[in-house]
């Protein structure tokens, strides 16, 4: 079963020290699947820079093709915009 876990989010790659906007959803209950935003082009439209306010999910172990990113849930590690939000639900 795929659930949203939250629209208008950021994933951040902190290795290479770039982020994507886009939507983060669950599968299985172990595995994320982030919707990212696409260029012109068709690919993930990455940002430089890791600085963020907004909610956001920090991973360095995923796999990437055309603006889906899929990672395992315990390789994610959440800002506190994001643990806030979680919170609320």
């Amino acid at each position: 079963m795929i659930r949203c876990i939250k629209t208008g989010c950021i994933l951040i790659d902190q290795n290479q020290s770039k982020q994507v906007y886009g939507d983060l959803h669950q599968i299985n209950g172990d595995t994320y699947i982030f919707n990212a935003c696409l260029d012109k082009h068709g690919e993930t439209n990455w940002d430089s820079g890791i600085e963020c306010n907004s909610p956001a999910v920090y991973t360095d172990h995923y796999f990437e093709r055309r603006g889906v990113i899929v990672f395992s849930a315990q390789d994610a590690v959440y800002n506190q915009a994001l643990e806030d939000y979680f919170g609320k639900y």
